[in-house]
């Protein structure tokens, strides 16, 4: 598989690509997740991820908020949470998935930036932001964080959902080395439950829960709730975590 396994105990991993690599690893990937989405064959962001987000929006945000979906691909979630009753904003730095998410959610605002970029000229904008699978693409947690925080107003709330760092992890991993509780930066192809390969890989950071937690902490942040998510018939999806924050 050619795995790339570096970082150690260095919170500064050794596989640090630029905004403009990530991007890359995108574009490459823009057509064939696109049909993944428009065939609904990826039963767990249609079955999963959608109606948990859907779940906590509406458990901690007041329909009619404003929203920032942060890392959000080809707009398909966005047009969800517009769905939903709010007013939402996507932002993504991959031009070639913005471009195809405002070409086909037409009365959705979306904006070609990083999360960094976008709290510049947005700060205290939003009563909430949406970061689905985004964190673990993140080679920057702190900066990331902290451009959140600035992005809200106060008390604002953050969904956000990555792979869970243990069992997913884990189990990818299941024959190849793996310390759950160090850190590590990983180049890894992406593929759905009973899908193909896309034809790009990802950099993905792993991190501990509680290496997550504490640098929550140390950014102002309130973890309100972290577990896995349900699936409709209410059993746990097991590979995932959900977090809800608030700002302080």
């Amino acid at each position: 598989m050619g795995i790339s396994i570096s970082g150690g105990d260095n919170p500064l991993f050794k596989s640090r690509p630029t905004l403009e690599e990530l991007e890359g690893q995108w574009h490459k990937n823009v057509e064939f997740r696109a049909n993944e989405l428009d065939d609904v064959t990826n039963q767990t962001y249609f079955n999963v991820i959608i109606p948990n987000i859907q779940r906590f929006l509406h458990n901690y945000v007041p329909i009619g908020s404003s929203v920032a979906d942060l890392g959000c691909g080809l707009g398909h979630l966005t047009a969800q949470i517009a769905s939903f009753r709010y007013k939402v904003q996507g932002v993504d730095i991959a031009s070639k998935a913005i471009k195809h998410a405002a070409r086909n959610f037409k009365n959705i605002p979306f904006e070609i930036n990083s999360i960094i970029g976008f709290a510049q000229s947005h700060p205290g904008n939003f009563d909430a932001c949406v970061l689905n699978m985004v964190l673990q693409n993140l080679e920057g947690i702190d900066c990331n964080l902290d451009a959140v925080h600035r992005l809200l107003k106060p008390n604002g709330r953050v969904i956000a959902s990555i792979p869970h760092p243990k069992t997913w992890f884990t189990k990818y991993f299941e024959h190849k080395p793996f310390v759950y509780d160090k850190l590590a930066s990983f180049v890894l192809p992406f593929k759905i439950h009973g899908g193909h390969e896309h034809p790009s890989r990802f950099t993905y950071f792993h991190r501990p829960v509680k290496y997550y937690l504490a640098h929550l902490n140390s950014r102002h942040f309130q973890v309100l709730y972290s577990q896995p998510p349900v699936r409709e018939d209410t059993t746990p999806e097991t590979d995932l975590l959900f977090c809800v924050w608030q700002k302080i």
